[in-house]
């Protein structure tokens, strides 16, 4: 379905629920690229009509992951460039952590496609990365990469944060060494660059 179809529709009924979770899906970073808070709060509003029972492992486990994006980009939309942006008290990033823990821990986690695990794992590192919690972020890089070695998404931002995180070091000797990992995983995710989500390229060559 085109986006201003997805944005007309007002109703699932009739819809497979595989089909209903990949249209919130869509809507959701659809909406997001058109920088359209409407229409993601539009595709919040489908995804309660989606009854889980109906929904197999796999599908349960994406309808978390979108969820959880739905709301990073509420976060992003909604707060950025304001006094909140950096705030750690608001709903939005409460349930972006929630859903991304919950796609995790679903059953249907361990079925899914190992890219879609990576993105997933990939995604709440870079949350706990926003919020500060820097070594529970490199874990959760690490576990994607367990998975598929050299998963640019993950490597990139493992690069990125050893990058911010190295230059705050006082000791010079650590500095350097923490810089020639970030040159190495940096280059690592570039060589993949086609495999890159969003504006990362360009963040990774700055």
């Amino acid at each position: 379905m085109k986006y201003e179809e997805l944005l007309a529709l007002k109703s699932l009924g009739g819809i497979k629920p595989t089909d209903q979770v990949h249209i919130v899906g869509n809507l959701f970073d659809l909406s997001f690229d058109h920088n359209n808070l409407s229409g993601i709060e539009h595709a919040f509003m489908l995804s309660e009509q989606i009854d889980i029972q109906t929904l197999d492992d796999e599908s349960f486990t994406v309808l978390n992951y979108d969820l959880s994006n739905g709301w990073s980009y509420i976060r992003k939309l909604k707060y950025h460039s304001t006094n909140d942006d950096w705030s750690f008290q608001i709903k939005e990033l409460f349930n972006e952590i929630f859903f991304q823990r919950k796609a995790i821990d679903s059953t249907g986690f361990d079925k899914i496609p190992k890219e879609r695990q990576c993105q997933i794992y990939t995604n709440l590192g870079n949350t706990f990365s926003f919020i500060g919690r820097f070594v529970e972020a490199q874990e959760y890089w690490n576990k994607a990469l367990n998975i598929i070695p050299n998963f640019p998404m993950a490597i990139g931002n493992k690069g990125n944060e050893l990058f911010h995180y190295g230059f705050v070091l006082f000791d010079e000797l650590h500095k350097a060494i923490y810089i020639t990992y970030v040159h190495h995983y940096l280059n690592i995710a570039l060589d993949l660059r086609a495999y890159l989500e969003g504006n990362a390229e360009q963040g990774f060559q700055n």
